[in-house]
């Protein structure tokens, strides 16, 4: 009977391993981090990760870091240009260095397209085979506000699965959000605004919250503490079909959107 109890719970402990790895390996996403203004004419680098911000998370080089090698990176420019970035692979992160010219608004993106099939059977949420493919985006503009007529550019490139930063209400000089400032933001898929969309907000303190998006994509919350927020979104989408000759049944899209916050500079 001992024997018994000892191999039933030799099974329990080895299940919930496989249960707990498969969850850790969904959990998982890329997000970008960098200064909210960055000096003008100067090389800065902007570090993307992937991991879990909430968790303080950042896979390192020569473990689950190496799955992300396919990413690539590119800048949407003020006036619209497209500038692919180098992307160099560190201890724990990518390094992307930029060089900004000209003011307003720059959107810093990246994906990974390469990550080959694997096997969702395992997690509750997914079970099937499917293809994942990670996205990212942050906004930066150059350190000294630009004039008005060029403050916030619209955003006109979007990737497959997208987080994008709506028009801030407020009509301040500064391009960061503040502490109790609404943010508002929309999900996008394949182009089109996606309702009832469940996006997570994570803070840098390790809170969470999770949002509901509206008919037109939007959702918002006004966050509470400064330093950098993270919004993560997950669809997944049943089509079926082959990447390296291995099929799959979905294709599960993951896009993160990375904020600053400023203290406020009311007294």
């Amino acid at each position: 009977m001992l024997h018994t109890y000892r191999t039933f719970t030799g099974f329990t402990a080895l299940l919930l391993g496989l249960v707990l790895s498969a969850t850790n390996t969904s959990a998982h996403f890329v997000w970008i981090e960098s200064p909210s203004a960055l000096p003008p004419n100067q090389p800065t680098i902007v570090k993307a990760y992937f991991g879990e911000y909430q968790e303080s998370l950042k896979e390192q080089t020569g473990g689950r870091l190496d799955e992300r090698a396919g990413l690539t990176s590119w800048l949407i420019e003020p006036n619209g240009n497209k500038r692919v970035l180098e992307i160099t692979q560190e201890t724990n992160y990518f390094r992307i260095p930029v060089k900004l010219n000209n003011p307003g608004m720059y959107n810093l993106m990246a994906i990974d397209q390469d990550e080959p099939v694997r096997d969702g059977t395992p997690y509750p949420s997914i079970g099937m085979h499917y293809k994942p493919m990670f996205y990212a985006r942050t906004q930066f503009s150059i350190a000294t506000p630009p004039a008005s007529s060029e403050h916030h550019t619209q955003t006109t490139e979007t990737l497959q699965l997208d987080i994008v930063p709506s028009q801030p209400t407020s009509s301040k000089s500064s391009d960061s959000l503040t502490v109790n400032e609404k943010m508002e933001f929309q999900v996008i898929f394949k182009g089109q605004p996606l309702a009832k969309a469940k996006p997570v907000a994570y803070a840098p303190n390790g809170w969470s919250k999770e949002l509901e998006t509206n008919d037109s994509g939007v959702t918002h919350f006004t966050p509470i503490w400064p330093g950098t927020y993270v919004i993560d979104y997950v669809n997944l989408e049943k089509t079926p079909g082959k990447f390296q000759d291995q099929p799959y049944e979905a294709i599960r899209h993951r896009a993160t959107l990375t904020i600053h916050v400023a203290e406020s500079q009311r007294k």
